[in-house]
């Protein structure tokens, strides 16, 4: 039995005129219990949200992302996911409209050291 042990943080930052801070999830859901401990999620702080399973979904929502203005132009976002497993991978999508759609999704590999990957960036 594989165990993939991710800390499923993703901070995400927009960019306009100014890179915002970032910010963290505090909603969690997974279809199933394929996942323990999915609050953890929220933080980076040595808590881990475990999957039981491998190929098993994390969606994280409701994100603190301030107002963007209108006419303003989005250059960019960047997601970090931080964790740690040997040999296993995040897989990241981007909702553009509350959960209906999603971005193609972009892959981290993870190691059996704990690391902060980031996915996409400032343009």
């Amino acid at each position: 039995m594989i165990t993939l042990f991710v800390l499923a943080s993703l901070v995400v930052s927009t960019v306009f005129a100014f890179e915002t801070t970032a910010s963290s999830p505090s909603a969690a859901s997974t279809p199933g219990k394929h996942w323990t401990n999915i609050s953890y999620s929220f933080a980076s702080d040595n808590f881990y949200a475990l999957a039981k399973k491998t190929n098993k979904q994390l969606k994280l929502s409701k994100f603190t992302i301030p107002g963007i203005p209108g006419g303003a132009t989005i250059d960019g976002v960047a997601v970090t996911v931080e964790g740690f497993t040997s040999g296993l991978q995040a897989n990241v999508a981007l909702s553009y409209d509350g959960g209906v759609n999603y971005t193609s999704a972009l892959t981290t590999a993870l190691t059996g050291i704990e690391t902060i990957n980031t996915l996409g960036g400032p343009t």
